[in-house]
């Protein structure tokens, strides 16, 4: 049997906040467009919804396009847990989600409740199947999903802090 490989690139937050979103990723899109799977995580919802107005949200929906395998930087999954993504509500959540599949791109970590929240998005690659699952654990109060609420996937965490004089 021959060995596969999979390559998986994965960038932290991306937030595309410039007047010329094409040049964010000019210096990783090679690497970006040739892995196998590229992850990243969203740090806010890319939509012409909600409430506020700010610069990175009302001329957003071109910024979708730059993260897309068809277009520019080649993402094929998209996290949407972030402290940031409710911050201009559910609809435009939604909006983002919606737009994203219509790219291509499949969205992990927010959902219509907490089930969907926590689903995977199961990729197929030189026949190994993998799943990509995306939590958040220190969002602000309101923005986790639950049975019937729409929301970011939870992750209970613990944490417990020492402080060690040094020697």
């Amino acid at each position: 049997m021959s060995e596969m490989t999979v390559t998986i690139a994965a960038t932290g937050d991306v937030m595309i906040d410039r007047d010329d979103p094409n040049s964010i990723f000019t210096h990783v899109r090679d690497r970006l467009q040739n892995a196998d799977i590229t992850l990243g995580q969203l740090e806010t919802a890319y939509s012409h919804k909600g409430p506020w107005t700010h610069p990175v949200h009302g001329a957003q929906c071109r910024m979708i396009l730059e993260l897309s395998r068809n277009s520019r930087a080649g993402f094929d999954v998209i996290s949407l847990a972030s402290n940031h993504i409710l911050d201009w509500g559910w609809d435009a959540v939604e909006n983002c989600q919606n737009r994203l599949q219509a790219d291509g791109i499949e969205p992990i970590g927010a959902g219509e409740d907490r089930e969907a929240a926590a689903r995977p998005a199961v990729m197929t690659r030189s026949g190994t199947r993998i799943a990509f699952l995306s939590f958040y654990s220190v969002a602000p109060d309101g923005y986790y999903a639950a049975a019937g609420k729409p929301g970011i996937a939870p992750m209970r965490a613990i944490t417990h802090y020492e402080q060690v004089e040094p020697d």
